[in-house]
């Protein structure tokens, strides 16, 4: 029986993009004895017994891939758990016990254990990896996913949202899964692609953040757009508005605007348009709406530039 993960996608993904450290790239700041050292001790503050000597690995992990702003040591002892270490800081940014889906097998479930004690094991398990600040609780869920109900898949799922004075960082959380009866550890993710702000704020009102998305979407021929909401979020900037010469995209606190567009009869499809502080409009459109905008500047740097079937997706709420 396969377990069911809320954060799946993310971690076979990670755990599956093994390769070696390109030619040219930045050596490693720790050794892999430190690495090991860290994901062990790990180990042992979450309550998972280790033995034997790991494999570990500095992979290198494509841009579109990477869940945490630095190199990521992945340290792995053979059926019983892996590790991931931020290579520039020591901070553990994923685990996974690869044993529990064994030793629990067709087990059937049980009585799960108190929210309040859920979260507080979860809290403990993520202190335990040295990622402080940046956090604020978001939720608890209790599911059972298995048919008939089962242990393995009777799960507490803890979640922290990412966010620096107030201002959430769009898509980037902390999260921990524990056995729902017993409080185990089974998985932990400290997703946290974009590289820290030092301080982050909105004084451009929201009306006129949204006035200006309104205008926005008027010269590029939109006219079927409905507001539906604004929220202040730190975004990485849209490369399909950049400049030539321009920076490489960056994390910056936007207002956010969406509107809901008529397909057809139907109202499915949102749009958005984002909004920095000093009132530019920085990205949130798609490639074809970006091209139709009057100023050139906007406009993709390169021929090479393709649209996304999902260049930005919804946070997870």
């Amino acid at each position: 029986m396969r377990r069911f993960s809320c954060y799946c996608p993310i971690l076979i993904g990670l755990w599956t993009l093994v390769s070696g450290m390109p030619a040219g790239a930045q050596a490693p700041r720790m050794s892999s004895t430190q690495a090991i050292q860290i994901a062990t001790s790990y180990c042992k503050a979450v309550g998972i017994t280790v033995t034997g000597q790991p494999a570990c690995v500095l992979p290198d992990h494509p841009a579109g891939f990477r869940t945490y702003w630095q190199p990521l040591w992945r340290v792995s002892f053979a059926g019983q758990a892996d590790v991931d270490v931020a290579d520039g800081t020591g901070i553990v940014t994923e685990f996974r016990d690869t044993a529990l889906e064994r030793e629990l097998g067709n087990q059937p479930a049980g009585t799960a254990i108190s929210e309040g004690e859920a979260i507080g094991i979860a809290t403990a398990a993520l202190s335990a990896t040295g990622q402080a600040g940046e956090l604020t609780y978001d939720s608890a869920m209790l599911t059972q996913n298995g048919d008939p109900p089962c242990a393995v898949s009777h799960t507490w799922t803890v979640t922290w949202q990412r966010e620096i004075q107030g201002i959430p960082y769009r898509d980037e959380h902390a999260t921990v899964q524990l056995q729902a009866e017993t409080g185990r550890l089974d998985g932990l993710a400290v997703i946290f692609p974009s590289v820290p702000l030092q301080t982050a704020s909105l004084s451009l009102p929201r009306d006129h953040a949204v006035a200006i998305a309104t205008s926005t979407l008027a010269q590029a021929g939109v006219s079927d757009a409905a507001f539906e909401s604004v929220q202040a979020l730190i975004v990485k900037t849209d490369p399909s508005w950049r400049s030539a010469g321009a920076p490489p995209p960056q994390s910056v606190p936007v207002w956010v605007c969406s509107f809901q567009r008529l397909i057809g009869r139907v109202v499915n499809k949102t749009t958005e348009v984002w909004v920095d502080n000093t009132g530019a409009v920085v990205g949130g459109l798609t490639y074809e709406l970006a091209s139709a905008l009057p100023d050139k500047t906007r406009k993709p740097a390169g021929p090479t530039a393709k649209p996304s079937s999902r260049r930005h997706p919804k946070a997870r709420r």
